[in-house]
């Protein structure tokens, strides 16, 4: 029994995980490589398959953990920050990572 549960959980998260795509969570911006304003509100916390999902930034100054707060730097680089979908159930738990740019603020 405890197998059969594991294996099932073990396919949903991985399903769940696989699932979660750019445009779940790239809000109002045109792409995951030009972030200007927040992300889609709220994040998504429960996949398709019912695994729970949180986030993290790995750059919080930029883009908060909830994805609702942008800081966009006023320099000529354009930081890269890693949004991290940590998805869980049960006991099995699988991450899914998203590369996301913001651009510098231009005068």
């Amino acid at each position: 029994m405890f197998t059969q549960t594991t294996d099932l959980n073990v396919a949903i998260v991985s399903s769940d995980a696989a699932s979660i795509s750019d445009n779940d969570i790239k809000g109002a911006n045109s792409a995951l490589d030009d972030i200007t304003t927040s992300l889609v509100n709220p994040l998504p916390a429960t996949a398709a398959g019912g695994s729970a999902i949180t986030w993290s930034s790995s750059n919080t100054a930029v883009i908060s953990n909830n994805g609702q707060t942008v800081n966009r730097p006023v320099q000529s680089n354009s930081p890269v920050v890693t949004m991290t979908a940590t998805v869980q159930r049960g006991l099995i738990t699988r991450v899914k990572a998203f590369t996301l740019i913001c651009p510098a603020l231009t005068d």
